[in-house]
Order: structure tokens, then sequence, then C-alpha cells
């Protein structure tokens, strides 16, 4: 699988309202955490990507919490 086009792609569905783009306060911080963390973005990097993701995302509050 070509894992940039297939962001690509769905960054690109989501940009043009084509699919639905729901988060919560919890992927946002896991994930930023990651990128700062283990791939070293430094903060002004971390701080547009945040911008972007809730520019294309309604940030929701989960009900119930999975445990995995």
């Amino acid at each position: 699988m070509n894992y940039p086009a297939t962001a690509a792609r769905l960054l690109g569905l989501a940009r043009a309202g084509i699919i639905r783009r729901d988060t919560s306060e919890a992927i946002l911080n896991e994930t930023f955490g990651v990128l700062r963390d283990k791939l070293g973005w430094e903060g002004y990097r971390l701080h547009f990507a945040r911008q972007e993701i809730m520019n294309l995302c309604t940030v929701v509050k989960p009900v119930r919490r999975w445990e995995w």
C-alpha cells in the first residue's frame, strides 16, 4: 500500500467535504505527541499542523472510552 498517496487522497476528500472528519482531544494529543517525540517535529510545525487538522475536523467528546 502506498501510504503517502492514501493519506493525500483522504486529505483531499476531507478538504472537498466529501468525507466526514471527526477527532477527539485524546487522538490529537496522541498524534502530536508522536510527531513531536518520535519524529522530532518542532513547535511551529506542530502548531500549523494542528491548525490544519482543526480546520478540517470536528472535535468530538466521546461518551465512552474503549480500552484495548
